[in-house]
């Protein structure tokens, strides 16, 4: 059985540093960049926007994550 692989959306989300638990845990907030055009997706440039967005936020940027949404079809 075949399985093709349909990239359906991409979407950039920026994790801010908020301190710690009373544990010693990190905590985080989240920032989404929402969800980017997939055929014209450019790392680089995803980036360059979070590396100056990170000068507007009182906190600092711990992580930046891609996440992809792919659509499966078995044929």
């Amino acid at each position: 059985m075949a399985v093709t692989t349909t990239e359906k959306r991409v979407s950039v989300s920026i994790k801010l540093n908020n301190g710690r638990t009373e544990t010693g845990a990190q905590k985080t907030l989240s920032v989404s960049l929402g969800s980017l055009k997939t055929g014209a997706f450019d790392r680089e440039k995803a980036m360059n926007i979070v590396n100056l967005l990170g000068n507007c936020f009182d906190l600092s940027i711990l992580e930046t994550q891609q996440s992809v949404l792919n659509v499966l079809v078995s044929e």
